[in-house]
């Protein structure tokens, strides 16, 4: 072996030990995936990136879907392109766990992004925060 190749050989190995902290970094601390982004993006999503508290990292990736019917007025899920969520319009027999829909109309969900607190669908109107 040269000088010459065992020098090609050591770039090689620590360029290879770099790439892999790289993947480690990505893959572990942010949860970065790129499989998931390109798959996200090649469905017509947008990959997003939840804020973490102040000067910590992101808290993971989600994709998210807009549905085009969002907002519409809807008696089930069926009539969604997501879920047909309970809302003000809803009439349910009590709030939060154990209703049941008595009357109204719910309306389509606009993405598929629920905020920590589920407001039900027009099927299983059970209200619930995490």
């Amino acid at each position: 072996m040269t000088k010459h190749s065992v020098k090609k050989r050591v770039i090689f190995g620590l360029f290879a030990i770099c790439v892999g902290a790289l993947v480690i970094f990505f893959a572990l601390i942010i949860r970065y995936d790129p499989i998931q982004h390109a798959r996200c993006i090649l469905s017509n999503g947008k990959f997003k990136t939840p804020v973490g508290p102040a000067g910590s990292p992101p808290l993971g990736f989600y994709c998210v879907y807009t549905y085009k019917d969002g907002g519409k007025e809807c008696k089930s899920s069926d009539e969604c392109e997501g879920l047909c969520l309970v809302t003000d319009e809803t009439q349910t027999s009590s709030k939060g766990f154990g209703g049941r829909v008595i009357g109204g109309y719910g309306r389509c969900e606009s993405t598929n992004r629920i905020n920590s607190c589920f407001p039900g669908t027009i099927g299983e109107p059970f209200a619930y925060c995490s």
